[in-house]
């Protein structure tokens, strides 16, 4: 390869006017001119007398000798100067082939890798995300509870509302909350539980009260402990408002949590890859994104032969299966 080369780097510059030059000595050897060229066909006659059109076609044929005689001599021009450029081009993908031997695993097993701590990054945000939710969740239920104890006036209201409370708690309810089903736990018995049982001595205390009352026959009784059961109403009307009150003002459920850390690795850019999944479904719909190139040659094939069977009749054009086919005369 290297005598090539310094071959080559002994090679003249070679311009479009001394290659042009070359081409002209090669068309005067083989006693052919482009101006003789053009004066014949200056002196053509085009009409349909026999003798203009075989001149004519004398004319053509002798056209392509010399576009021949100006091929093979382009090609000795070119020549050493193609080999030249051979070696360089087989220099450089040696070269290039070796690099990219090199190169190609490592990249692999990068983009692997990243590929890994991308989704990984992923799962961590999603995990972080979904405990936030839970952890509304959780408030928005102790809202909730709380507005509902406050509406209680019984207390078979309270006990329903308190199996619901259980109901949370029980592990019947772990996958919901995960792993902060303990302090889900936690806060309800916190905040809820102890207003729940609250509510219900003061109810317990209004109902022993309100038997009193219709049993009392003393006047003086009855009214003391009507004084006692309006009184006992009061605190329980107060009690339903502080309910709500403690609920809004408890501080929220702080989850001590590590911040998500991710390892970082950062995209050169960002890709759009695209298959076809469904061929007939993409014909259809978007057509505009396909590429349909005809095999020409398969078709022509199939041209000649359906010609040989006879198919076309006296005519020069036949469609068979969305193919056009036209038998063109090349003169």
């Amino acid at each position: 390869m290297t005598e090539t080369v310094e071959k080559t780097n002994e090679l003249p510059a070679i311009t479009p006017d001394a290659a042009k030059q070359k081409l002209s000595i090669a068309l005067t050897k083989a006693t052919f001119s482009v101006q003789g060229l053009q004066n014949e066909a200056d002196a053509l006659i085009f009409n349909e007398d026999q003798e203009n059109l075989e001149k004519i076609a004398a004319f053509l044929a002798k056209t392509k000798k010399i576009t021949k005689v100006i091929d093979d001599e382009h090609k000795v021009i070119k020549e050493p100067y193609l080999e030249g450029g051979r070696s360089c081009d087989t220099a450089k993908k040696d070269m290039t082939k070796s690099v990219v031997d090199v190169s190609d695993p490592v990249r692999v097993k990068y983009t692997t890798l990243c590929d890994k701590i991308d989704r990984d990054n992923k799962e961590k945000e999603r995990l972080a995300e979904a405990k936030k939710k839970i952890e509304e969740g959780i408030e928005a239920n102790v809202l909730q509870f709380s507005q509902q104890i406050a509406a209680c006036t019984t207390r078979k209201q309270l006990n329903d509302i308190e199996r619901l409370i259980n109901l949370e708690k029980s592990p019947s309810r772990a996958s919901k909350y995960g792993d902060l089903h303990q302090k889900c736990i936690d806060r309800y018995d916190e905040v809820l539980i102890p207003v729940l049982k609250d509510q219900k001595n003061k109810l317990d205390e209004q109902e022993a009260l309100q038997k009193e009352l219709d049993g009392a026959t003393d006047p003086e009784k009855h009214d003391e402990i009507k004084e006692k059961l309006e009184a006992k109403q009061n605190e329980i009307t107060q009690n339903q408002i502080l309910v709500q009150e403690q609920a809004l003002s408890q501080p929220t459920m702080s989850v001590i949590e590590p911040e998500v850390v991710t390892t970082e690795v950062k995209a050169k850019r960002t890709e759009m890859v695209c298959e076809i999944v469904d061929l007939a479904l993409v014909f259809k719909k978007s057509p505009e994104l396909l590429n349909i190139d005809l095999k020409l040659a398969d078709a022509k094939k199939l041209g000649n032969t359906l010609k040989e069977a006879g198919a076309f009749g006296t005519k020069d054009e036949l469609i068979v299966n969305g193919l056009k086919y036209t038998i063109k005369k090349v003169w």
